[in-house]
């Protein structure tokens, strides 16, 4: 079997892996404990950003260093797994441009 082959074996392998974990009912549980997660951490960390001192200075990276330390916190009040807090700081870092609409309309 050539290198050709065996990557497109290995590779259809791990999409089949991949489709079956994301289709199983835990699977779809999972992401959506996430999501009402973020749900529940998003608000609170665009709060502290349109409050803190340095929202005129606020920038991607100060936003994700804000948004891990947050997670964080809510992390350990909740016993969250790594694992989802590793998510939930990915969603909830996605959401920099909407932040950063709001910074924008502070600032008229």
């Amino acid at each position: 079997m050539g290198r050709f082959n065996k990557g497109v074996f290995f590779g259809g392998l791990l999409g089949a892996g991949l489709v079956w974990l994301t289709s199983t009912t835990k699977g779809k549980k999972t992401r959506a404990q996430i999501m009402k997660h973020a749900e529940a951490i998003y608000p609170d960390v665009k709060k502290k950003v349109l409050s803190s001192k340095a929202w005129k200075t606020m920038t991607k990276h100060k936003y994700v260093q804000l948004v891990e330390s947050t997670v964080e916190t809510y992390a350990k009040r909740y016993a969250l797994p790594p694992s989802v807090k590793r998510m939930l700081v990915k969603v909830v870092g996605a959401q920099w441009k909407h932040v950063q609409a709001a910074l924008k309309a502070k600032k008229k």
